[in-house]
């Protein structure tokens, strides 16, 4: 893709920061747009990090944790990795082009979590899904595929 062989590709914002480390340059060598009928919509996909109950070192943690949430962190980090902050406070001028249109998406866009990376679905059904994928691909019934979709949904309750 970075030597100009593929015209789309979909793939999410860390591909950024590669471009960006391979000198290509946002509206010159790279362009971007939503997912088809994905307008209106932000697909989020986050990093988490959690603070167990019990941890033995907590104050610690605690200050890890501010640290990294810091505006100057989110900034120092998001530029390098090509993503946009979660943080809405941050200078959006020190951004190019792409991280500027996402920015902008993630705050007024609504936000939609995705079943691929655990957000959308209790988890059975994510296993569920998962199955009847790695089903169809081997035997590709149609018929068997959107049984297998019914009925996880049935058996997770998702569809309330």
């Amino acid at each position: 893709m970075m030597e100009g062989r593929c015209a789309f590709c979909p793939i999410g914002d860390w591909a950024h920061g590669e471009f960006v480390k391979a000198n290509l340059k946002d509206n010159v060598d790279i362009g971007w747009v939503s997912h088809p009928g994905t307008d209106g919509l932000f697909i989020v996909v986050a990093d988490g990090f959690t603070l167990a109950k019990s941890a033995p070192h907590s104050a610690d943690t605690i200050r890890w944790l501010k640290s990294i949430g810091s505006k100057e962190a989110q900034e120092a980090f998001n530029l390098l990795k090509g993503s946009s902050p979660v943080r809405l406070d941050v200078d959006k001028g020190k951004f190019g082009p792409y991280q500027q249109w996402a920015m902008k998406s993630f705050a007024s866009d609504a936000l939609l979590l995705t079943c691929v990376h655990g957000g959308a679905a209790p988890a059975a059904y994510q296993q569920a899904l998962n199955d009847a994928i790695t089903q169809f691909v081997v035997d590709k019934n149609a018929d068997a595929f959107c049984s297998a979709l019914v009925q996880a949904a049935k058996d997770s309750d998702i569809a309330k």
